[in-house]
Order: structure tokens, then C-alpha cells, then sequence
């Protein structure tokens, strides 16, 4: 019952296409579930892996190209032809109802195996199964990225590659990969993972608490009636746009940016200045 309760809070039951009333009891679904994400350490992979459809939503950890190219400034920029646009909507299209049903079969899985787990120990389960997820979520993604630079060429992968780091910003010195290539030591890595974690925390925070009422059973939809799983997925969408666009979650960003870039020396500064290519600016709410 919990785990169900976490994967309601997450909007991930629509997603799994799981009922609620096939765990929780009938009372439960008369309330809004309460928030049970203070007991978890949520991966970012996981948590904007469902969460992130939304077009603004960044998790630092991993790259955003298929993310990237929904947009349509930036397929411009990178200069896609037909044939490549139309493989790319392709893939898009096909990746999502991949991930969906390995994502609910492993959702199914464990709500199995979690029904005799003492209450006492659901908690560190749960746990546990939040981390697989993320690395199934980790991997997939990363066949994806493969699958994506399959359909591109060499200038226009390096390209992406630099749209992708401006996207993510300073941020991305969280992703294994980028520390990589700035040679980042075990102790400017701690510094940056304890950086970036605490405003994912207070992101995360932020997106869950916006989007509360949308989450709730009690949802009203377009009819008067309840809401959809489409439509509670598209005010979910909006809801976190809205919120990583907000004033406060702008400066905490500029603020951890500011913070991360002293981690660096001042090599690794000019590194990551020649990493990011020629100056772009990101069209607000431009999608594909």
C-alpha cells in the first residue's frame, strides 16, 4: 500500500496503468493520499523520468538530447532534414511505449512481491525498488541516446551535445560523463554532488507541492468529473513548468550555478566554456 501511495504521488499510477483501488482500501480513496516522499530518496533519473515529459524539466544526472529535439529551435539549429525529423518523432513515439510497459511490468512486479513485506520493512523495500527503477530508467535512456545519435551526424551529435550542456547548465557536473571530461577530483566531485542534491531536493519539493491537487483522487476534469490520466498528466506537465519557471526556483538555480562554478579551476573553466560551443538562446515553451 505504500509503494502505491508513493507511485500516486509521483503521477506515475496513470502512466503504469495501475487503479487506485487496486491497493489502496476504499477509505483511502475518499481523501488525497498522504505524501509519503519525506520516507524516500527519489533519483532524479526516476523522478524526472516520469515527471520530466514536460518539456522544461531537467535532470542534470543525464543527457536531454531526445528531450532537446521536441524543439523546435533547436532542430533548427542542428539543421534536421525530413527523413531525420520523421525517424526522430518515430523513435520518440515508439521509446515511450517501451518504457511504459517495462515500467508497468516492474510497477505490477513489485506491488506483488511487497504484499507479505511487514509494514516495518516496506520502507527499505521500497527503497531498494526505487533504485532499480532508476537504473532501468538510467539504462533505457541511455539506449536511447544510441538509438537518437544513430539517426544524426557526426556535426550535427557535437552540436547537440553543446545544447544539450547549455541546457543543463553548470548543473550537469553531476552527470558522471561531464566530470569526466573536466577531470574533476574526488573532492570537487563531493562538492558538486552535495550542490546539486540539495536543489534538486528543494526542486523536487517545489513540483510536489504545485502539483498536489492535481495528484489528488479527487481531481476535477475538463467534464466537471474526475480527471482523466491524460488530463491529470497534461495539468501535471503545466503545474511543473510553471514551477521551474517561477522567480524562486530561477534564483536557486543562478544561485547553485554561481556556487558550482568555484568548484572548478580555472582551466576547467575555460574547458567547460569551449564545451558549450557557440552562444544560443532557447526559445520560452517552444516544442515540437
Amino acid at each position: 500500500m505504500l509503494l502505491k501511495k508513493l507511485f500516486t504521488v509521483l503521477g506515475t499510477a496513470a502512466l503504469f496503468g495501475l487503479s487506485n483501488g487496486a491497493v489502496l482500501p476504499a477509505r483511502a480513496q475518499q481523501a488525497p493520499p498522504a505524501n509519503p516522499l519525506a520516507n524516500f530518496n527519489i533519483p532524479p533519473s526516476l523522478f524526472f523520468g516520469f515527471m520530466g515529459q514536460a518539456s522544461d524539466s531537467i535532470d542534470p544526472t543525464h543527457s536531454a538530447a531526445m528531450q532537446l529535439l521536441q524543439r523546435t529551435d533547436v532542430r533548427n539549429e542542428i539543421a534536421l532534414d525530413l527523413k531525420q525529423q520523421n525517424a526522430l518523432d518515430e523513435l520518440r513515439t515508439k521509446s515511450a511505449q517501451e518504457l511504459q510497459s517495462t515500467m508497468r511490468q516492474k510497477a505490477q512486479e513489485s506491488f506483488k512481491d511487497l504484499q507479505d513485506v511487514p509494514p516495518d520493512q516496506q520502507i527499505d523495500k521500497i527503497q531498494s525498488r526505487l533504485e532499480q527503477f532508476a537504473t532501468t530508467m538510467q539504462d533505457f535512456q541511455g539506449d536511447v541516446d544510441k538509438r537518437t545519435e544513430a539517426i544524426l551526424r557526426p556535426n550535427q551529435i557535437k552540436r547537440l551535445h553543446e545544447l544539450d550542456l547549455r541546457w543543463r547548465g553548470l548543473l550537469a557536473l553531476s552527470d558522471p560523463k561531464i566530470a569526466a571530461t573536466l577531470k574533476l577530483v574526488p573532492d570537487q566531485n563531493a562538492k558538486v554532488s552535495g550542490l546539486v542534491k540539495v536543489f534538486m531536493d528543494g526542486q523536487q519539493k517545489a513540483v510536489m507541492a504545485a502539483m498536489a491537487p492535481v495528484i489528488s483522487p479527487n481531481g476535477v476534469g475538463q467534464d466537471g468529473g474526475a480527471a482523466t490520466p491524460q488530463e491529470r498528466q497534461q495539468q501535471m506537465q503545466k503545474k511543473m513548468n510553471a514551477t521551474l519557471h517561477s522567480k524562486e526556483m530561477e534564483k536557486a538555480k543562478t544561485d547553485t550555478e554561481a556556487k558550482l562554478l568555484e568548484v572548478l579551476t580555472p582551466a576547467q573553466k575555460e574547458q567547460w566554456t569551449t564545451q558549450l560551443g557557440a552562444k544560443f538562446m532557447f526559445r520560452k515553451n517552444e516544442v515540437n
